[in-house]
């Protein structure tokens, strides 16, 4: 990492370094996607995944996802088992650390039809994802806590308000609330406390 960025890295001192080993108080995680990483030296028909600028280029690596992986409107795989791979990763290599998952959520075109948004999509995949979040809790991971993003469609730095995270709709001439069919199925979650 130091030969790659150099001097974009901050450096520390010994002093520094002592004092913010093992000061964490939990690990949290952005989950939004799952991709495959190559070597930059072999070609990839993928070619670039969209959102992702920056994070491959010093990696030196080629992202991709396959094929037959669902995506999302921000072109994003949906990949569950990914998460859980990943969730299973950080307690492998930290020491399983008390883990919040800060972050998950899927943008859709939702519409607003009749006074309603049936979101079916955004439902099959906090399904899918809490399902793989499950396995891993399950296998000994200690996943603390689990945030949708988002409670509102709100405005995405990237995209404006064109992209719609929200389990609640805001109608945009009125900025009335619409809670979608997956704010009334995830609160049906949490009050079964679990799928």
């Amino acid at each position: 990492m130091r030969e790659r960025l150099g001097e974009r890295l901050p450096s520390f001192s010994a002093a520094e370094k002592e004092l913010i080993q093992g000061s964490s108080d939990f690990f949290g995680l952005n989950h939004y996607t799952t991709m495959y990483a190559s070597d930059a030296t072999q070609s990839s028909e993928a070619g670039s995944v969209y959102g992702n600028g920056g994070l491959s280029e010093d990696q030196d690596v080629n992202l991709s996802v396959a094929p037959d992986w669902p995506q999302t409107a921000m072109q994003w795989a949906i990949v569950p088992w990914g998460c859980r791979k990943l969730l299973q990763w950080i307690a492998a290599r930290y020491d399983n650390p008390p883990i919040y998952i800060t972050e998950n959520g899927c943008a859709f075109d939702d519409q607003l039809v009749d006074g309603k948004v049936a979101d079916l999509e955004r439902i099959a995949f906090f399904e899918g994802y809490l399902s793989a979040i499950h396995e891993a809790i399950s296998s000994g991971v200690n996943l603390q806590g689990y945030f949708i993003w988002s409670l509102l469609d709100n405005f995405e730095w990237a995209s404006g308000y064109s992209k719609k995270f929200g389990i609640t709709y805001v109608e945009e001439e009125t900025l009335r609330r619409i809670p979608k069919d997956s704010a009334k199925w995830y609160g049906e979650v949490i009050s079964r406390g679990g799928l």
